[in-house]
């Protein structure tokens, strides 16, 4: 599973989405996205769903994904992502 560590502008009225883009089948996944003080600020278990990242303040925030391949192997992964709005 490829994680692309970006945020992709929707329009000018700051609306941007934090979305994973993926090239394998899955059976489980969970996306979990945290504030710098531990904060669950977004979850969902659809792949389709994505953070909008609109209304949040320019920060560093951070994510950990968990889920199951077709074959029932696990895997985690976990990083970071900075929004930042420019005037």
């Amino acid at each position: 599973m490829q994680i692309h560590k970006k945020t992709h502008p929707i329009d000018h009225t700051k609306k941007a989405i934090f979305k994973t883009e993926y090239s394998c089948d899955l059976n489980e996944f969970e996306i979990t996205i945290f504030n710098r003080n531990g904060e669950v600020i977004f979850t969902t278990t659809d792949i389709n769903n994505w953070w909008n990242a609109g209304h949040m303040k320019s920060s560093t925030y951070f994510w950990i994904i968990k889920g199951k391949y077709k074959d029932n192997k696990e895997f985690t992964k976990q990083g970071s992502l900075k929004v930042k709005y420019f005037v």
